[in-house]
């Protein structure tokens, strides 16, 4: 099974729709011009174009979280210098990819965080509590500043693109398996979710 904490799990294996649909907890998602019934990590999942895609999923911001997705970063990568992966409402916290690595912002932006390999599946966790984040890139801990962040339980998060009305920043590839926690998974939870990769 998944790790304790588990709140929502998102396996993105509709065939039809705008709705991501949660395999565990309430919360739906609304999905953005995705291409549905893609070939997954696990399964089926979605695609996302690199010019209009994404995935919202609303008022569902913690203190402390963790989340977990599978992401096939495609040769051509998106639309800007930043392509977002992950983000919540106002900036406050996302995870790009830049250059040949990842990026986050927290306030400013930290690059060169890891490398990654076009056309192949990557596994992101990223853990925050009150006093600081932890960026895991395929099971190593690449980033782990002590720094507090302000999460409002009232925050998005957007999946594949920067936050906004319009979303901007979109990504080009495919993201599977999206579970979110309401606890900082340690280590060893975080190399069960990278072990599984061929499904729990």
């Amino acid at each position: 099974g998944y790790p304790d904490g588990l709140k929502y799990l998102w396996k993105l294996e509709e065939l039809s729709g705008n709705v991501a649909i949660p395999t565990y907890g309430t919360v739906h998602g609304r999905s953005v011009n995705c291409t549905l019934d893609q070939t997954g990590k696990v399964g089926k999942c979605y695609s996302f174009n690199g010019t209009s895609s994404y995935i919202v999923f609303t008022n569902i911001g913690l203190t402390t979280f963790s989340i977990s997705l599978w992401y096939y970063i495609a040769t051509g990568h998106g639309n800007s210098n930043y392509d977002r992966i992950f983000g919540m409402t106002g900036y406050r916290f996302e995870l790009a990819y830049f250059g040949t690595g990842f990026a986050i912002y927290d306030g400013v932006w930290h690059t060169g965080l890891g490398t990654f390999t076009l056309d192949t599946w990557h596994h992101l966790v990223i853990t925050k509590s009150t006093s600081g984040y932890i960026f895991y890139l395929n099971n190593l801990p690449v980033y782990s500043p002590t720094k507090s962040l302000t999460i409002n339980t009232t925050d998005d998060i957007y999946i594949g693109a920067a936050t906004g009305s319009p979303a901007t920043s979109y990504i080009a590839g495919l993201i599977d398996q999206i579970s979110y926690y309401d606890v900082q998974l340690d280590s060893d939870a975080v190399a069960d979710l990278y072990n599984a990769g061929n499904g729990i």
